[in-house]
C-alpha cells in the first residue's frame, strides 16, 4: 500500500475541522437578537414636557394667589363681587333689520279728535221705509259726524208722489242704539175721487179732486245691526199734518147749486200717532 493516498485523506480531514488538536469542541455561537436602535427623541422630550408642565404649575399658582388676594380684600372692604358681563353673542342676520327699528322714532299718538270732526266711517247709503203719514219713502242718507245722520228723498202715498228731508241723531254706535228722528215732508196734489165709491156725491168727488198735504213728525226709535254696514230700525211717535180742501166753492155748488156765492177753501189739522219702519244700507 502505498503512502500517498493515505497522505492525502488526512489531508481532507484535516481541512474539514479547523480545531487545532488538543482544543476541544469548539463553543457553540448564539446569534443575538436584532435590537431597534434607540430614538434619542424621547430622551430630549421628556425634560421639555417637565418644563411645560412645571411653568403651567406655577402660571396656576400665581393666578390663584391673586384671586385669593383679590377675594380678600373684597370681603375687608365688604364688596360683593360682581361676575363680568357676559359677551352678547355675534349679530345674526336680522341685526340690521332690528337695528333700523330700533334707531326709528316712535309713532307719536294719534291726536283726539273734536267733537266736530268728520266721520271716518262710512257716509254715503240707501234708506227705505214704510209707515205713516208718508206711506212709502226711498232716501239717500249722509252722515257727515258720528252722532248725525241726514236724508233726503221721495215719497210715495197711492195717490201722488213727494219729497221730504229728516235728520236723525245717534248717541253712540252699538248693536242696538236709540235714536232721535225729525223729518218734515210734502205730498203733491194726488187724485182721490177715482177711489170714491159710485155711490158718492158729485160734491164729494169734486172735493176729492185734489188731495195733498204737508207734515212734520218727530219719533224715537231703535236701530239694530252694524253701523258701518246695514241697519234694520223701528220708530215711534207724533205727527202733524196739514191740507187744504181745494175746489170748495165747486163742490158746494154741486150739492146746493145756486145757494152759495162765494166761498174760500178751509184749511185743515190734523195730529196723531206715526210709525215707520226701514232699513239703512251704507254703500261708502
Amino acid at each position: 500500500m502505498t503512502i500517498a493516498p493515505l497522505l492525502a485523506l488526512l489531508a481532507l480531514a484535516g481541512a474539514a475541522d479547523p480545531t487545532p488538536p488538543g482544543a476541544g469542541p469548539a463553543p457553540a455561537v448564539t446569534a443575538a437578537p436584532e435590537t431597534a436602535p434607540a430614538d434619542p427623541a424621547p430622551a430630549v422630550a421628556a425634560p421639555a414636557d417637565a418644563k411645560v408642565s412645571a411653568a403651567a404649575a406655577a402660571a396656576d399658582a400665581k393666578v390663584s394667589a391673586v384671586a385669593a388676594s383679590a377675594d380678600e380684600k373684597a370681603a375687608a372692604a365688604g364688596a360683593v363681587a360682581v361676575p363680568p358681563a357676559p359677551i352678547p353673542p355675534a349679530p345674526g342676520a336680522d341685526f340690521a333689520v332690528r337695528t333700523a327699528a330700533l334707531e326709528q322714532p316712535a309713532a307719536a299718538p294719534a291726536p283726539r279728535q273734536p267733537w266736530y270732526a268728520m266721520y271716518d266711517g262710512t257716509h254715503l247709503g240707501l234708506q227705505l221705509d214704510l209707515g205713516a203719514p208718508d206711506i212709502s219713502g226711498l232716501s239717500l242718507v249722509f252722515r257727515p259726524y258720528r252722532f248725525l245722520r241726514l236724508e233726503a228723498g221721495g215719497n210715495f202715498n197711492v195717490l201722488s208722489g213727494g219729497l221730504h228731508g229728516g235728520v236723525t241723531l245717534l248717541p253712540f254706535h252699538w248693536g242696538v242704539v236709540p235714536t232721535l228722528h225729525f223729518e218734515y215732508g210734502q205730498m203733491f196734489d194726488g187724485d182721490a175721487s177715482k177711489y170714491a165709491p159710485d155711490s158718492s156725491s158729485a160734491a164729494a168727488k169734486i172735493a176729492l179732486k185734489q188731495i195733498g198735504y204737508a207734515y212734520q213728525q218727530a219719533q224715537l226709535g231703535l236701530e239694530f245691526g252694524a253701523q258701518n254696514r246695514f241697519v234694520f230700525f223701528l220708530r215711534g211717535g207724533l205727527f202733524w199734518l196739514q191740507t187744504e180742501a181745494k175746489n170748495f166753492k165747486a163742490a158746494a155748488d154741486a150739492s146746493n147749486p145756486g145757494a152759495v156765492t162765494s166761498a174760500t177753501n178751509p184749511q185743515i189739522s190734523v195730529r196723531g200717532p206715526s210709525v215707520n219702519l226701514g232699513f239703512l244700507l251704507y254703500l261708502f
